[in-house]
């Protein structure tokens, strides 16, 4: 996999280019400790995504945070923490620390994962799957917890009922999770990581989620 010329965090295996420099804060958010991080939101950014190159990658960043400072928001910088796309790369784009903009009354206890696609009617690839579970591991190694994840609109408070992260979510956001476990337990056996991504595959193409969840219980990746 090609790398950005960026600095590096690798966490329980995982590695996440830190982005920050390309899209810096403009002004300070609210800061936060670790120990305030009680949750992580799954995002999707609602628009088609095809892209492949780093450079796909960054110009979709970009679009994100020209979009949130921009007048519209007038927000600091990007409102998520880390976003991921389906070649395997993540990127830290705003810092853990603080408290961005993603769930409404629900950002402070929040870390904020985001995903290149709209997920309203098809789900995301296998390849997008696996880099939010590896988005997830590394959040739960960054925060020394295993947090519990759901979609955007299951943490929305009343008033503030969302889209995100699309009409699929239900179906998806559990594999993810499940994934999640197999990439922390397996970090450092490739063969593992084939296997996960075959299972993944196969159940996948045929749009069968219960069965992608019973393969990966039967390679004996699930707790």
């Amino acid at each position: 996999m090609l790398e950005p010329q960026l600095p590096k965090i690798t966490l329980a295996g995982v590695t996440v280019y830190d982005a920050r420099s390309w899209f810096p804060d403009l002004s300070p958010w609210y800061a936060r400790t670790k120990e305030q991080i009680t949750g992580v939101a799954l995002h999707h950014d609602a628009a088609a995504y095809d892209g492949t190159t780093i450079d796909d990658e960054r110009q979709r960043m970009q679009t994100i945070y020209d979009f949130h400072t921009g007048p519209t928001w007038d927000w600091p910088g990007i409102g998520y923490n880390l976003d991921c796309f389906p070649s395997g790369r993540i990127y830290l784009v705003g810092d853990m620390l603080t408290v961005r903009a993603h769930v409404a009354h629900r950002n402070t206890p929040l870390a904020g994962i985001v995903g290149a696609g709209d997920f309203t009617e098809h789900p995301p690839s296998v390849g997008h799957i696996l880099t939010y579970g590896s988005a997830l591991v590394w959040t739960w190694a960054y925060t020394g917890r295993i947090l519990p994840a759901e979609g955007h609109r299951f943490w929305a408070v009343e008033g503030w009922a969302t889209a995100c992260p699309g009409d699929t979510w239900q179906n998806w956001v559990p594999v993810v999770k499940n994934a999640a476990v197999a990439i922390a337990k397996h970090h450092a056996n490739q063969d593992a990581a084939l296997k996960i991504r075959a299972a993944l595959a196969e159940a996948w193409n045929k749009g069968d989620w219960q069965m992608l969840n019973n393969q990966l219980d039967w390679i004996g990746f699930r707790p």
